[in-house]
């Protein structure tokens, strides 16, 4: 079947370089439709039909491989923190609440670019785990980039902090649920099988910290420019 070809992915192919090509073209046009807005209610609309088609596309790739390749506690739970951003866009899509956004700025921004760079993939596009792979994680920064630059929402220095937090909470629960059912969700418990940026940061459990204090650097680096308001085509309250 088309949608289970087995051709194995190879890190830094044609496909691979087409598939960073077609996020960074799906990426400029997503901020450049949301600069468009004009009115309130065009942008919800626009946000709003972005959830509808993402969750309609997820259902369909979702049952399709639970069906051709079964549920299996190691892979299907969204415990990875891009699942959880994923399911985190359409709230955040949907209600436009400073908080959802502020994760997603952080997670979306930061961590999950570096599964675009080295993706662990067993096979290569038609088959239904990559495109479910590549949807997940591009509509993830996606959402991330067009609702920054594309609607103009902006991180608060409360955010840092409480995303921070959250985000360490989260690896400990995962942390846990992996050492009682052995798992590896976040990859806490050993490293990827596949070459990652994961390799750079020392051996198992020194990497796990090194990761937090990376990110939230990183995070408090890409906070710096938001500290004054910036202008945007339209600058509305919170609601």
């Amino acid at each position: 079947m088309f949608l289970l070809k087995e051709q194995p992915f190879e890190l830094f192919s044609a496909s691979h370089a087409f598939a960073l090509l077609f996020f960074v073209l799906g990426a400029i046009a997503l901020v450049a439709i949301g600069r468009s807005c004009q009115t309130k209610r065009q942008e919800m609309l626009i946000r709003r039909g972005l959830v509808l088609a993402s969750a309609l596309i997820a259902v369909i790739l979702i049952s399709f491989n639970l069906v051709s390749n079964g549920w299996d506690i190691h892979h299907s739970l969204p415990f990875h923190l891009c699942d959880t951003a994923y399911l985190l866009c359409h709230y955040a899509l949907w209600t436009r609440k400073q908080w959802s956004f502020a994760i997603l700025f952080y997670w979306g921004l930061t961590l999950t670019p570096q599964a675009l760079v080295t993706p662990f993939l067993p096979y290569d596009v038609p088959h239904v785990k990559a495109l479910m792979f590549w949807g997940l994680h591009f509509f993830v920064v996606w959402t991330a980039l067009f609702m920054t630059w594309g609607i103009g929402m902006r991180p608060k220095w409360e955010n840092l902090k409480q995303v921070s937090i959250l985000t360490l909470c989260f690896m400990a629960l995962i942390f846990v649920f992996n050492a009682i059912f052995g798992t590896n969700y976040l990859y806490l418990n050993h490293k990827p099988e596949n070459p990652s940026l994961i390799d750079w940061l020392g051996p198992w459990p020194l990497y796990p910290f090194v990761m937090a204090f990376i990110g939230i650097s990183l995070w408090a680096l890409i906070s710096l420019p938001y500290k004054k308001k910036k202008f945007w085509p339209l600058d509305f309250d919170e609601f």
